[in-house]
């Protein structure tokens, strides 16, 4: 049991490594998504100005998730079987019932970024394979959708937890319920271990299966999404101009790359983590690898923005050399390369 190989000094270390992890995520996602509200607003690059529009509505939506799981700061290992239900931040020792509000608010900003993924990805299959005009209802449809389906997997985690009738149960009895179920009850009560609210089962069956629908609905709306765009994009090769196949390059780079990082650092940890969950075993040092992945994929995903998007890279960059060569007027040593006509 982890409570067993975890001294105070390493639970208290492991604690810290968290709240500073999430916090470096965190200063990231907000210097790279504010960076992406201010380039989309400015830019007037012909080439891009159709995602003017998406950009700017993403990264806003974006920073409103980043801040709410920065102020959450749950850690969710608990879904797989450890006690040390951490909260770090500004709900630091927050008491039952009022904790499960905060776990809620965690698990809708986890959800969320899950839910949310498709909508970039299915804004470009829409404007390249399918010629749509995009609007403003559409994007509120979407997110609306989105939103939705999170906040009922929420409320659905809220309610599994949410101490209503109790029946008590020997403890030889809890052999019946899953390594997961007996330690979040044991932390939700406590460690009254011997209580359960009523149809705890039931409710804990509807997350998996309501939180699972999502991540594969999500994941294969993605997949789709790519695969469409990509053999639009190979089909349409062959009568390309030289600037339009240099835009199609350009844009095959962001759709690969953005994809992969979707996969790697969101729907891998996450799939993860519902596999365990419904097995009901401990991840151990992989809730700690986890736990990395999915807050990296904050900053990770308006990071590959900028840098696969030629003009927003450019204007990123420039934006910056300029400043840098303000500081370099007062310095003798400044190399000539950081001047911004060399840009």
């Amino acid at each position: 049991m982890i409570e067993d190989m975890l001294t105070k000094k390493s639970v208290h270390d492991y604690r810290l490594f968290h709240f500073y992890n999430n916090t470096f995520s965190v200063t990231l996602s907000l210097i790279f998504y504010v960076s992406l509200v201010f380039i989309a607003f400015k830019t007037t690059n012909s080439n891009i100005i159709h995602l003017k529009q998406t950009i700017y509505i993403v990264s806003c939506f974006e920073i409103l998730l980043v801040l709410l799981f920065y102020m959450t700061q749950v850690e969710i290992e608990v879904l797989n079987g450890h006690e040390y239900f951490i909260i770090c931040g500004f709900f630091k020792n927050v008491q039952y019932p009022y904790n499960m509000i905060v776990c809620g608010a965690y698990v809708f900003g986890i959800i969320s970024q899950v839910a949310c993924s498709p909508i970039i990805f299915v804004v470009r299959y829409l404007w390249i394979v399918k010629n749509y005009t995009l609007s403003n209802g559409f994007f509120i449809k979407f997110y609306s959708l989105a939103m939705l389906s999170s906040s009922i997997i929420a409320i659905i985690f809220f309610h599994s937890c949410v101490e209503e009738e109790m029946y008590d149960e020997q403890i030889k009895d809890m052999k019946k319920h899953s390594q997961t179920r007996r330690f979040l009850n044991r932390f939700l009560r406590n460690g009254e271990a011997t209580l359960l609210p009523r149809n705890f089962d039931v409710f804990v069956v509807i997350f998996e299966i309501a939180t699972a629908s999502i991540f594969f609905t999500a994941m294969a709306t993605v997949t789709f999404c790519v695969s469409g765009t990509f053999k639009h994009l190979s089909d349409l090769q062959n009568v390309m101009t030289k600037s339009t196949r240099k835009m199609q390059v350009r844009l095959t780079k962001t759709l690969s790359t953005q994809f992969i990082i979707l996969l790697l650092f969101l729907y891998f940890p996450i799939g993860v983590y519902l596999l365990y969950f419904h097995s009901g075993n401990s991840t151990n040092g992989l809730g700690l690898f986890n736990n990395i992945l999915i807050s990296w994929s904050m900053f990770l995903t308006p990071l590959s923005t900028i840098v696969c998007i030629e003009p927003y890279r450019k204007y990123f960059v420039k934006y910056f050399i300029v400043r840098l060569r303000v500081k370099c007027l007062y310095h003798a040593n400044c190399h000539k390369s950081t001047t911004i006509t060399d840009l």
